[in-house]
């Protein structure tokens, strides 16, 4: 890296300083940032490949309340995306042995269970993934890739969606280990109606992604289609193992019941990113005001 690249690169992280210290609480998306800073430096060299590296660099001065959102991914789904990692040692992932990041590894609960909810999504998932018309489909109208697919045991059948319910814990499963799955829940992508594999006697807490010995952010997001985005893009950035992301399968209204499941002395920063929406409010306030330590996030 030459010395001018480096000095435009520091101007660039002085800017977004200046930037996320004057509009605090507001979402930019990439392409703002860039446009914003190439009109103020109009004939700067700008190292495009530096702009997450940056994004993390102004968190960890801001204390992790610089944001930006993804334009494509906004448009589609209205999710906020998070580009930051305040943790106190920030370490590779890639360094750290498959066994490590294993142990601790229980078995599960109910074993033939286990097996018959395999048999009842595992071909649905199988069929999905040899079908490149519904992986495109997904990919094209819910912004959901081969890979969560492939991921999260995710099948398609005439428009019904089916999600391996993953049960909430902060158990390290291996890597090649499929989290306990208590249920499955299948959603009619026509209405948005949903039902169970196994009526829901109570409700129990999920998680969209495995707990980790990284892991010391929880995110509590609003559903599925949005958890699986910010999984998609923590792991595009590299950020998968520091965050935990769960939620109520059965939605808002069942929300604030489960929070009480979590183990809040696993995580060192919290969020709760459920929307902005009436019900998203009014269940926000009920949470806060148990759960104190959380963090809001609000797209304006």
């Amino acid at each position: 890296m030459t010395k001018l690249k480096m000095q435009n690169r520091q101007t660039f992280e002085d800017y977004l300083l200046e930037n996320f210290n004057r509009n605090e609480g507001k979402y930019f998306t990439k392409e703002e940032l860039i446009n914003s800073y190439k009109e103020q430096t109009e004939g700067q060299e700008f190292m495009y490949d530096s702009f997450e590296k940056s994004i993390i660099w102004v968190n960890n001065v801001l204390g992790g309340r610089a944001y930006y959102i993804n334009e494509k991914q906004a448009k589609d789904t209205e999710e906020i995306l998070y580009a930051n990692m305040p943790i106190d040692n920030p370490i590779s992932k890639s360094i750290i042995p498959v066994d490590i990041l294993s142990r601790g590894y229980q078995e599960v609960s109910d074993p033939p269970k286990q097996h018959e909810l395999y048999l009842a999504y595992s071909p649905l998932n199988e069929q999905l993934m040899k079908s490149n018309v519904q992986l495109k489909f997904l990919n094209e109208k819910y912004g959901i890739k081969k890979q969560t697919v492939m991921k999260m045991e995710l099948g398609l059948n005439e428009e019904i969606l089916s999600i391996p319910v993953f049960n909430y814990s902060t158990t390290q499963y291996p890597v090649y280990e499929a989290p306990e799955v208590m249920n499955i829940k299948y959603i009619n992508l026509d209405d948005n109606s949903s039902k169970y594999y196994e009526s829901q006697t109570t409700s129990k807490l999920a998680m969209i992604n495995s707990y980790s010995l990284l892991t010391s952010i929880i995110v509590v997001v609003r559903d599925y289609f949005q958890g699986f985005q910010l999984w998609q893009f923590l792991n595009r950035e590299g950020l998968g193992a520091f965050y935990h992301i769960v939620l109520s399968p059965d939605g808002l209204d069942s929300l604030a019941e489960v929070m009480s499941d979590i183990e809040l002395s696993k995580y060192k920063t919290f969020y709760l990113n459920i929307g902005s929406s009436n019900k998203a409010d009014e269940v926000s306030d009920e949470i806060l005001s148990k759960y104190p330590m959380f963090k809001r996030i609000i797209r304006e």
